[in-house]
């Protein structure tokens, strides 16, 4: 990356045929290349044949890509189907309270204190409600057991609580400051008793088209010179297209010489929410690559790789196109969006917990990519 200095927005140059050129302003910061149009389009996907929006359900898996100059993309080859005669509807509601606080632990031996912290904390707060949650950040608060463990100099001992009866919160605030005065030395204040916030939680849910309609009104000063009512075009309840099957690729060998290495030597990676779900897309640096992460990286695995965080079932989705794999984490954020407790509620840091994990990788698949 040439510099993230003044880094603008990317400009799309959309043509009649419907291609686009992604590019950006000469004088700005920043990269267009296929690699970064690729992590983006990755970015917060469900199903790649089905991306539904109010206007058109976009086929991502149609979607062609191939470099036209010096920070300039060229996109096209997308195709889509007509949208579903449903409305996405969001709904915000009151859900309850939480809290949350911490502190900082100086070495020598931070980790260990931070550890005896936390288990006097829970002692005397309790552990008595709908959710709590304990995060050492500086050592492995996104990454849990995916982080190694050295030795830290500090960590920001971080302590999380939610539930709906507000009157616990009281010795959850009253506890944190009493912790710094009667707990082990070398710890630093970041602030007073934690704050109680009301949690305003997120429902999707759909709707039939008909039953919303929208008016307008042109008024000059007080005199209306327009109005009109309507509703939406109807689509026809097209169904929603299967999506694309995901490929057995048991036909291909690989060289028997392999290099234990993370998987960001053959792979990049980008992460997103959608509520409760985090989706990981990863997104080969070949087309050998591709298919060496096709029989690697099974949703079964990426489950048991992410078995401290998700609680829901793991799916996986190709992108062939993309050269890349969309994994989706269901229940994989602590409720996710505002509801979380966690400091990474929204799984932004979890492609790269991902591509930092070592494989044994097959020689050829690294002679493949590109240096």
């Amino acid at each position: 990356m040439p510099s993230f200095e003044v880094v603008g927005y990317p400009i799309a140059e959309v043509s009649e045929d419907g291609s686009i050129v992604i590019t950006k302003h000469e004088s700005l910061g920043g990269m267009v290349s296929v690699d970064t149009v690729r992590e983006q389009l990755l970015y917060e996907m469900g199903q790649p044949k089905n991306y539904i929006t109010p206007d058109v359900i976009a086929d991502f898996s149609s979607i062609r890509l191939e470099a036209a100059g010096e920070n300039r993309v060229r996109v096209f080859g997308i195709k889509g189907a007509t949208p579903t005669d449903l409305l996405k509807v969001s709904i915000a509601y009151e859900d309850g309270f939480k809290s949350e606080g911490s502190i900082i632990i100086s070495g020598p031996d931070a980790r260990e204190k931070a550890e005896k912290f936390a288990e006097i904390f829970w002692s005397r707060v309790g552990t008595d409600f709908e959710d709590y949650l304990t995060e050492y950040v500086g050592l492995n608060a996104c990454h849990r057991h995916l982080a190694p463990f050295p030795e830290s100099n500090e960590v920001l001992l971080r302590f999380a609580v939610r539930d709906h009866d507000r009157s616990k919160f009281e010795r959850f605030r009253r506890k944190l400051p009493a912790l710094i005065l009667s707990g082990p030395p070398a710890v630093a204040v970041t602030g007073g008793a934690p704050q109680v916030r009301n949690v305003v939680s997120y429902w999707p849910a759909l709707v039939p088209q008909e039953i919303s309609r929208w008016e307008v009104t042109v008024f000059e000063g007080e005199k209306s010179l327009f109005h009109e009512t309507g509703g939406w075009p109807e689509t026809g309840g097209i169904p929603i297209p299967a999506d694309t099957p995901d490929p057995a690729d048991s036909n291909l060998t690989f060289s028997s010489e392999t290099k234990r290495l993370p998987l960001k030597a053959i792979a990049l990676g980008r992460s997103g929410d959608k509520g409760d779900m985090s989706n990981i897309g990863i997104i080969a640096r070949s087309e050998l690559a591709y298919h060496f992460i096709g029989t690697l990286l099974t949703a079964e695995r990426v489950k048991k790789i992410f078995r401290e965080l998700v609680k829901g079932k793991v799916e996986r989705y190709p992108v062939p196109n993309l050269l890349a794999w969309n994994f989706l984490l269901n229940e994989a954020l602590g409720g996710g969006g505002t509801l979380s407790l966690r400091i990474d509620a929204q799984g932004k840091t979890l492609a790269h917990a991902l591509i930092a994990q070592e494989f044994d990788i097959p020689v050829d698949v690294l002679n493949s990519v590109e240096k």
